[in-house]
Formats: C-alpha cells, structure tokens, sequence
C-alpha cells in the first residue's frame, strides 16, 4: 500500500505539470459514431415500465452502447432487447446505487443476482466513506470481494465530486489492481457530475489499463465530445438522444 500511495502523489504530480490538450479530433465523430459511445440511461425513481420501453428502443435505434436501469426493470428492458436480436445494445444495470453505503454481503448478493439476471454491465458506487476516512486496505478488500463475485463488465461510480484528487487517484489505482474495468465519475444523484479536469485525471490514472465513464449533468453534445476528447470512453446520459442528433451549429 505504500508503494501505491506513493505512485499516487507521482501521478497527481504529473497532472499537475501535463498542458492543456486542444484537440478536436472528437468533433470529427458522425452521430452514428457518437451513438457508440453512450449508454442511455433512466434511473429516475419515478419512471415507468413505458418510459423503459421508450428509452431501450431508442438505444437500440440509434446503436448505442447499453440501455442502463435500475434493477427493478431489468427485465422491461431485457424483453426489449430480446425482441431484437440483432441489435448490440447492452444491458446494463446498477448496483448498490446511489449511495455506495450498502454492506458488503448486500452489495456482493446483488451483483451475483444481476449476473444471473443476464445484466452486461454493472455500474456499483463506490463505499465513499471508506475514501473519505482513507481506508485504503478497506477499499481494496471491498473491491477485490466485488471483481470475485461476478466476471460481468464492472464501472466503479467514483463520485469524484465529492472526492479531492489524491483520493480519486488512489480509489482509481486500488479499483485498477482490484481487475474492474471502468472508472465512472459520478451517478448524478449527488452534488455534481462529470468534468473535463475529471477526465483527464482518471485517463492518466487508467494509463490505458481500464477505460473511462463519463456521467451526471451531461446535455449537450458540446460537452460529450469535449470529454470523449478528454479521454472517455464511455458517457452516460439520460439525454443521449437529443445530445446525439444535436446539430453543430448549436455547439458554437
């Protein structure tokens, strides 16, 4: 744990040198590229089996990475999806959401059950206060019990506005150790969502070893390309279509 505490502040030292990057590669991305990149979201507590229908047939319509729900209609989508074979679309689902504060038997019984459910992708928020209070061996053993439990596609909702950048570092570094596969920046259910400056601090982190989830507060497709050129490689919203079919004009 040294070690990585260490390579921690190594890195935070680096981002602190690295300038500004201005690319605008992302901007060249046609919708149907964009599309890929997004997994549609609804977690609102108040939606409907309607509005989930609505939601998987238009991820399937426009291709793009996953329709994400709420366990409870896990099965709505998946009925969906399952009437359209052909599509890619991915199920996806979270857990522990959104407040990360579960027991860990909980939180390990409901990523086995949405494993067997057929889930894809599992987004699970983080223990934050085991960040917060810096218990890093904690934090680890939580993770490491969290990979064992399921081989699923794993996102670990960092809720980085609620973190410093060392701490996002170091649950990023135990998170990367620990095999899961995605960083995410936030559920959108707490202060405030994704940043650029986020991004570009977990692409640094990842050092191409896990891929990158931006999400919370994303509505124009402005600000989408701006953090897939940050280094995303994943964005979660619940507006993807509009953001997707958003004409360049607007974003000037």
């Amino acid at each position: 744990m040294k070690d990585l505490l260490i390579n921690a502040k190594h890195i935070l030292d680096e981002f602190k040198s690295i300038k500004t990057n201005n690319s605008t590669a992302a901007k060249n991305l046609t919708n149907q590229d964009l599309a890929k990149y997004f997994d549609h979201t609804l977690l609102s507590n108040d939606a409907t089996p309607t509005e989930i229908e609505k939601y998987t047939l238009e991820a399937i319509n426009a291709d793009c990475a996953s329709i994400c729900v709420h366990p409870a209609y896990i099965d709505v989508a998946q009925n969906i999806l399952r009437e359209h074979k052909q599509t890619k679309v991915k199920l996806c689902a979270v857990a522990s959401f959104p407040l990360g504060a579960n027991l860990i038997n909980t939180k390990l019984s409901e990523i086995r059950v949405l494993s067997d459910l057929g889930v894809e992708e599992i987004d699970f928020v983080a223990p934050i206060y085991l960040i917060k209070t810096r218990n890093w061996s904690a934090l680890e053993k939580e993770f490491s019990l969290i990979r064992a439990a399921t081989s699923t596609c794993l996102k670990v909702i960092l809720e980085t506005c609620l973190l410093s950048d060392l701490e996002k570092i170091i649950a990023s570094l135990i998170a990367i150790n620990c095999g899961i596969n995605f960083l995410k920046t936030s559920s959108g259910f707490s202060k405030s969502g994704a940043t650029i400056k986020d991004i570009r601090l977990l692409k640094l982190v990842a050092s191409g070893k896990v891929k990158i989830k931006a999400s919370g507060g994303i509505k124009t497709k402005r600000f989408a390309l701006d953090l897939i050129t940050a280094g995303a490689d994943r964005i979660g919203a619940s507006q993807s279509i509009s953001i997707i079919n958003e004409k360049y004009k607007n974003m000037i």
